[in-house]
């Protein structure tokens, strides 16, 4: 067998009488008794019959045998894409091009046969092996002017690739196939599809009202002319596409012409000459130097800080290898903030295992805590605790233990995971947009290579929301860590940034010779330095300015006097000292000259983290306080490796002393510190201090304490899950799975199952199904070994999830329907509502509306007696099957309840969405009041945000209502504001639909010029 689809099997088979290979396709016997699928599966047969062309599967007969039909095809030896594209991901832009000639080619075939295929994807298209495509399986296809033997009730296609208008049932045309083409070209490009949810009804409801992203925001290196083709295809009206197979294709040809001019031409541009400014330094010790040699790179910060003054926010992209002085350069900028009454707030990503989500976040919101005053910390804790528990909650280490109680009560909403990222996102950022109200914020996150899912994302989320607001965001990074790490966050969101043209981009070389002597001067204090002695500093260090500046170090250490002043450079440019080759030498030779106290203290701090409190770190290293405090003050005072942050509290001076520290120590020490600081921290927990959990399941996990680990392990899990940040969640499941290994006992077969399940929902959620579906198989044994009937019904649950995932809806219907029995078996109607809901989604993909209705319906009904927090969601799920049903009043009313629900919940992007849908079934009713209302609504909702994404598409939707109303002006003047953003955003697909409500307007004018 070959392979399996939605109306047969196909195998390979042997034409015994002309000697070939073929492939035969056979109807299931099931169907085979069903008269419309026979006439559909003959029909298939008979349509491609008629098609000649290289691109496109021959058939060479049809037939019957009695009750086995079956289709004799061409065999072709090759793979399909979908194969590819699973194993290789994006494929590169040439290729991607070649074969879309070669698809689109055999479309035009089809299409002038009067064939439509209607189930274009890459399951559906083979690459054969001289790389040839060929379009297969034509069992949905549709003979123009043919009465469609579609089955009641139901939308043909594969709800990832299918056209809007085949989801609304609408008249098709070959437009609908170029559509569904346009997600495969896009996937070819991108590596992913331009819409994606966590449920087809999410993806559905893309198809039908969101705008893609271009494919370059996935990959810097697809050209802007494929972006334009893609964009074209992907259009929501047909009328907007290609007319046609062959406008497409002469398209193609001309966009390959000019993508290879472009290669063969390889334009290069100047760069203006920089403005110099000179700022007031800081000093801090005696390396700390004017910031020589970054004019250039200073002006374009402060001119970010400027722009932010004048309301237009900045995000700053900061690059800079290890040791260019990226720290340097952020002090002066949040210097020159400060001078201008700016909130300056800084956070820090940490390398090591123990990340919190969202740590650069919650690190500056922490110190807005700690920089306010007594009564602005009060009104301040307040404000976070009553309006933004859910920022709090991130939060936990700076709260009182009556506040922690407080925030125990929140019941955050059930959403699914894009939906409540969506929501948090929207939090943070209002909370920063507050913040910078009046004068204005810099939020500096540094080491974000660093940085956790969540944090980039929200970075991401951030930028694209800025204009309007005084809040600049300079994130730091080093760019050699990022280039190829697929693994690291921030690596991909830098890519998008940079395809979207979102940020300035101040990037950080080594330093000159001239900057170099200029630094050499400052610290020594004389300008009286040999020429020889600077140059080879500066050869040396390569013009790296941290290992500039440990070579000084270096020097005076080894000078009789300690000093670094003209006379001990002279003295050592006499006798011509020779330097370590590396800055990790050079950092390893200043700790070597450390007492082995010192050192050892130094050892464990470093294992804590990047900062550490003298109590935490007296106690975890055995050493009395004290001593601790004598110890510290050599350290920061005669060698200036640390620095007080605050009373108590002490960070590293540089990141690259605690990474050459940590790495240094061989792996059973650096197990043993782990643990001490995994028995200090749970001390201090037991004290009534609040530890993260982070923290806790870190340490002791690399400890070698699995068992003391799996709690906090587990706690960080679910954390990390509430907080969408699955790849963090991921790391501590897996880490929770190996930690319970050792454990034998009923109590660890519940936490294994416990484990199992999470990690099926999680692998779920990272798109890895079938580790998914072999953590839920697992713990589906293990459950029905336990006799554990709830637990099995969930990993049925979650099967479901992936079966609808992969469009086995018949599987995935019997799956849920034997979790609904299990479920009512052990009384947990929750968990027959979420079962209904997924058989309500199938129906609805289906085009089924009355079933569809029916298990909303139930779900609905369930939620409202057991679960309030999931009613928003069916009583939307509602409103859309009433839609499609054409029962609007019903439509409207279940519109309202899920609003309504979404103010308690304060999720305003939802609020805002659902007055949308409101304003478009009100305008469908002719009711243009009330359709106005909601759509001003929406849109002083979405300005109030800031949320420039979704505000556009609102602006169009209220200024076409406002015309059809004849209120002309007011809809120009809206729609010139929809005109503003998607220039901004150089949103092409946006400007055309903008366009088209500026034809209704002129149009009712009657300027017919």
């Amino acid at each position: 067998m070959l392979g399996r689809g939605g109306m047969g099997q196909v195998f390979r088979a042997r034409d015994t009488r002309l000697d070939r290979e073929v492939a035969i396709k056979i109807l299931y016997p099931n169907l085979a008794v069903e008269t419309e699928y026979v006439r559909r599966f003959f029909r298939e047969g008979q349509a491609v019959a008629r098609l000649d062309h290289p691109n496109v599967i021959r058939v060479f007969d049809v037939g019957q045998e009695k009750n086995l039909c079956f289709i004799a095809m061409e065999f072709v030896e090759g793979r399909t894409l979908l194969a590819i594209l699973d194993e290789r991901g994006a494929l590169p832009v040439a290729e991607t091009l070649s074969c879309a000639a070669q698809i689109v080619g055999g479309l035009q075939c089809t299409h002038t046969q009067r064939v439509l295929h209607r189930d274009i994807k890459p399951g559906n298209i083979m690459i054969a092996q001289d790389s040839s495509a060929k379009i297969l399986d034509f069992g949905l296809a549709r003979i123009y002017g043919v009465r469609a033997l579609t089955l009641t009730g139901s939308v043909v296609g594969t709800i990832e690739y299918i056209s809007p208008e085949q989801v609304m049932n609408d008249p098709v045309d070959a437009r609908s196939d170029l559509y569904s083409f346009g997600v495969v070209l896009y996937e070819m490009l991108a590596g992913q599809r331009p819409f994606i949810g966590e449920e087809p009804i999410a993806v559905i409801y893309q198809h039908i009202n969101d705008e893609p992203l271009p494919p370059s925001v996935h990959g810097r290196h697809i050209p802007v002319e494929v972006d334009r083709l893609v964009l074209a295809l992907l259009a929501k009206r047909a009328s907007d596409r290609y007319a046609d197979a062959g406008a497409f294709l002469a398209d193609l040809a001309v966009c390959e012409k000019l993508i290879a001019a472009r290669i063969a031409s390889d334009p290069t541009t100047a760069s203006p000459e920089p403005t110099v400014i000179v700022v007031p330094h800081r000093p801090r010790d005696e390396f700390y130097c004017i910031l020589a040699g970054r004019d250039a790179e200073l002006t374009r910060m402060l001119a970010s800080i400027d722009r932010t003054l004048e309301e237009d926010g900045q995000l700053v992209l900061l690059g800079g290898n290890e040791g260019t002085g990226k720290s340097r350069l952020i002090d002066e900028t949040l210097h020159y903030a400060e001078t201008h009454g700016m909130w300056t707030l800084f956070g820090r990503c940490m390398y090591q295992e123990m990340v919190m989500p969202y740590q650069p976040f919650v690190d500056a919101l922490s110190y807005r805590l700690s920089a306010a005053s007594p009564v602005e910390n009060a009104r301040f804790r307040v404000r976070l605790l009553k309006d933004f528990p859910d920022i709090a909650g991130l939060m936990r280490h700076v709260w009182t233990s009556q506040e922690r109680r407080t925030l125990g009560e929140y019941q955050p909403p059930a959403l699914a995971p894009a939906a409540e990222q969506q929501r948090l996102f929207q939090s943070i950022m209002h909370l920063f947009f507050d913040i910078a109200d009046g004068p204005g914020v810099v939020l500096c996150m540094d080491d974000l290579h660093w940085g956790d899912t969540g944090s980039v994302q929200l970075l991401h989320y951030m930028a694209r929301q800025l204009k309007g607001h005084r809040i600049c965001l300079i994130a730091a990074y080093r760019p050699e860590e990022v280039q190829d790490a697929s693994e690291r966050p921030f690596s991909g969101t830098l890519q998008r940034l940079n395809a979207e043209n979102i940020g300035e981009t101040v990037t950080l070389h080594n330093l000159d010779e001239t900057a170099i002597r200029t630094m050499v001067q400052d610290i020594v204090g004389s300008r009286v330095v040999s020429v020889s002695l600077s140059n080879q500093v500066y050869r040396e260090s390569g013009g790296n300015l941290l290992y500039a500046i440990e070579i000084l170090k270096w020097w005076r250490d080894r000078s009789k006097t300690h000093k670094l002043d003209i006379a001990t450079l002279e003295q050592l440019d006499e006798i011509a000292v020779a330097v370590p080759p590396r800055i990790t030498d050079l950092i390893l030779n200043r700790l070597n000259r450390l007492q082995d106290t010192e050192r050892e203290l130094l050892e464990v701090a470093a294992v804590g983290g990047d900062w550490f409190d003298v109590d935490r770190l007296s106690n975890t290293a055995g050493v009395g306080r004290l001593e601790t405090l004598r110890q510290l003050h050599r350290l920061e005072r005669r060698h200036a490796v640390i620095a007080a942050v605050e009373r108590g509290t002490y960070q590293f001076t540089h990141g690259k002393i605690q990474e050459v520290l940590y790495h240094e120590l061989p792996e059973i020490q650096l197990q043993a510190y782990h643990a001490a600081w995994g028995r200090t921290l749970i001390a201090c927990q037991e004290t009534g201090e609040d530890v993260t959990v982070e923290l806790l399941a870190s340490h002791l996990y690399a400890g070698g304490d699995g068992q003391a680990a799996l709690a906090y392990l587990i706690k960080a899990g679910e954390d990390a899950i509430k907080v969408c940040v699955f790849r963090e969640a991921k790391r501590y499941w897996e880490q929770a799975a190996e930690a319970v290994e050792d454990m034998e006992g009923e109590n660890a077969r519940k936490y294994r199952l416990d484990i199992l399940l999470n990690l099926g929902r999680i692998y779920y959620d990272l798109g890895d199904w079938d580790l998914s579906t072999e953590r839920n198989k697992q713990a589906f044994g293990l459950a029905q070994e336990m006799k554990e009937t709830g637990k099995q019904a969930k990993a049925l649950l979650q099967i479901g999830a992936v079966l609808i995932g992969r469009n086995q809806w018949n599987a995935a219907i019997q799956i849920f329907e034997q979790s609904i029995k299990m479920y009512t078996k052990v009384n947990n109607d929750v968990g027959v509502a979420h079962a209904n809901s997924y058989l309500g989604n199938i129906c609805y993909w289906r085009g089924q509306w009355e079933r569809a209705h029916f298990y909303y319906l139930n779900a609905h009904e369930i939620y409202l007696l057991s679960d309030k927090t999931r009613v928003a969601v069916t009583a939307i799920n509602l409103g859309l099957v009433s839609v499609a049903l054409g029962e609007n009043e019903t439509a409207i009313s279940y519109y309202n309840m899920g609003r309504e629900l979404h103010r308690k919940n304060n999720n305003l992007p939802r609020i805002a969405q659902t007055g949308t849908n409101l304003g478009m079934v009100f305008e469908r009713e002719e009711n243009c009041d009330n359709a106005i209302k909601n759509h001003r609504e929406s849109v002083a909702l979405l300005e109030r945000m800031g949320h420039s994404l979704s505000l556009w598409n609102a602006y169009i939707n209220y200024s076409r209502v406002l015309a059809r109303t004849g209120d002309i002006s007011l809809a120009q003047e809206i729609l010139q504001k929809a005109y503003a953003i998607l220039k901004e955003l150089k949103n092409q697909r946006g400007l055309a639909e903008a366009k088209r409500v500026d034809g209704l307007i002129v149009g009712i004018q009657q300027n017919w010029n």
